[in-house]
Order: structure tokens, then sequence, then C-alpha cells
């Protein structure tokens, strides 16, 4: 479950990324919906995996309180993602949101290799 978690994490952030880079009526418009719609599928995945790797993470004794605990900070981000993508190009470009949860999701795939198997 390690691999496929930091694995979607991260081409999901870098699908991200690419998006932001691409011009919105360039010439590359099909590829950035193509990326768009891959990197959705990626997070997408990466919804679900935690809730089975982190029941299977800890001890029985603690397992309520860290499923609940990370579906907490899951109910945050969801929370926030509408705030960024509104209001966070009127203050910057447009490519802005792309770039921050890109980086984000690119972090987060980066240290879940650090998790115990």
């Amino acid at each position: 479950r390690k691999p496929l978690l930091s694995c979607s994490l991260l081409l999901s952030g870098i699908a991200c990324i690419l998006v932001g880079s691409l011009d919105k009526n360039g010439s590359y418009s099909l590829l950035r919906q193509a990326l768009a719609l891959g990197g959705k599928f990626f997070a997408s995945g990466t919804l679900a995996i935690p809730y089975m790797y982190t029941s299977e993470l800890y001890p029985t004794i603690m397992r309520n309180t860290a499923v609940g605990s990370c579906s907490l900070m899951a109910r945050i981000g969801g929370i926030a993602a509408p705030y960024v993508a509104l209001y966070l190009p009127a203050v910057t470009n447009a490519s802005a949101p792309y770039f921050l949860m890109g980086g984000v999701s690119i972090f987060g795939g980066i240290l879940s290799l650090n998790l115990p198997e």
C-alpha cells in the first residue's frame, strides 16, 4: 500500500504542476485537459488509500483515534481547497493554485516514503 500511496501522490502532484505550466487556450489545451483528468484520477485514488493504510498501521487500541485523526486532516484539506482555488488566483496569477496543490502533493508523496510498511 505504501508504494501505491506514494506513487499516486507524486503523480497527482506532477500532473497539477504540469497543468499549471501549460497555457489554458494554447496549442496544448487538450494535453492540459488530459493531465488534469489524470491528476484527478490519482488524487481520487489517494483519498481511499490512507484509510486502509492507517487502520493497518496502528495497534487495535488506538486505531479508531488514528483513523479519525487522518479523516479530520483530510476534511480540513477539503474545506480549504475551494478557498485556495477561488481566492488565490485573485491575489496572484491563475496558475498559483495548481503549483501550491501540486507542491503539497509531491511533498506528501516524498514524506509517505518514510512511513513504515
